[in-house]
């Protein structure tokens, strides 16, 4: 166990600690990864594990700071709209191979957040912003179709010079 965890339990949930193994070997699947992240967020598995926060479960066990973990959510977030837009089936054209890409795509994208309150280790309380889903899948699925097929247009006339 973290020497950092406030709370000791004997016994852990089974699926606290399925969940943090999840999150450990997928640490670089960033859609999978975000999913988890959710998942344990929205679950409090964290909790079950030692930890008082999401944040201080993401930084002290995972690495991730407050600000990579709610990127990786809210790409996770864009990605998940987009495919939904698309049909829900569909993997989207060109699928986005880094969290990079989906940033670019994601810019475009309206976030719904949820304000939550954090201690930091330093004692100070603090508000922080969780992506918790995209305002309008539907239209950020056309922007990225729109996006890509301007995208094969140059490709092709480039290709073609």
């Amino acid at each position: 166990m973290n020497s950092k965890l406030k709370v000791v339990r004997s016994v852990v949930d089974p699926k606290a600690t399925d969940w943090d193994k999840r999150v450990t070997e997928v640490i670089r699947d960033f859609v999978q990864l975000g999913e988890l992240l959710i998942e344990g967020r929205d679950g409090q598995y964290y909790r079950e594990l030692g930890y008082d926060t999401f944040e201080d479960y993401c930084k002290s066990k995972q690495g991730l700071s407050i600000r990579h973990s709610s990127n990786v959510i809210r790409s996770s977030l864009v990605y998940k709209a987009i495919a939904s837009g698309l049909g829900g089936t569909k993997v989207p054209p060109r699928l986005p191979e880094t969290l990079e890409h989906v940033r670019q795509i994601g810019a475009m994208a309206s976030v719904n957040v949820e304000k939550r309150k954090v201690t930091t280790k330093d004692g100070k309380a603090r508000t922080i912003e969780q992506p918790v889903g995209i305002k309008n899948p539907q239209a950020l699925a056309d922007q990225w179709t729109k996006t890509v097929s301007e995208f094969e247009k140059r490709k092709a006339k480039a290709e073609k010079s």
